[in-house]
């Protein structure tokens, strides 16, 4: 804890205060809010907290205020299906989170269970279906600049 202490204690002098990082508690749940708390030059975001079952219930919810990254609750009764489309410029995080979902990727079909995640790029086309009602929470990350 010393050397917590001391690089406290060394930001501090540099004017960069960090103590929030040690011994203090961290803010109420927030949920569905977001935490106003940003730097001046918006560089930093501050943690947002959301809770799914408190979305509106509609097929794409999105679950933060802000897009970075975009993050969307997807809920599909049994047997509906999102046409092929794609999200050239992203990349995927795709967690079902209820239910079971089928995922087509270019033509090929993956079975995503309930707790189970699927990483893809979002040129391929994608085209979820739920077999029984199923929800699932999609992560698009902008792909890194080459």
């Amino acid at each position: 804890m010393e050397g917590i202490e001391q690089a406290v204690s060394s930001e501090e002098q540099k004017g960069t205060c960090i103590r929030h990082l040690v011994g203090r508690a961290p803010p109420p749940n927030t949920f569905g809010r977001r935490l106003t708390d940003r730097a001046a030059d918006d560089s930093v975001v501050m943690p947002e907290h959301a809770a799914l079952a408190d979305l509106p219930p509609v097929m794409h919810a999105p679950v933060f205020e802000t897009d970075r990254p975009k993050t969307v609750r997807l809920r599909l009764e049994a047997g509906d299906e999102v046409p092929a489309h794609s999200h050239p410029g992203f990349d995927i995080v795709f967690h079902v989170v209820d239910g079971q979902m089928e995922l087509t990727l270019d033509g090929e079909t993956h079975e995503v269970a309930a707790g189970e995640l699927m990483r893809f790029g979002g040129d391929r086309d994608i085209s979820p279906r739920a077999p029984v009602d199923s929800s699932a929470v999609l992560v698009f990350a902008p792909t890194a600049d080459d």
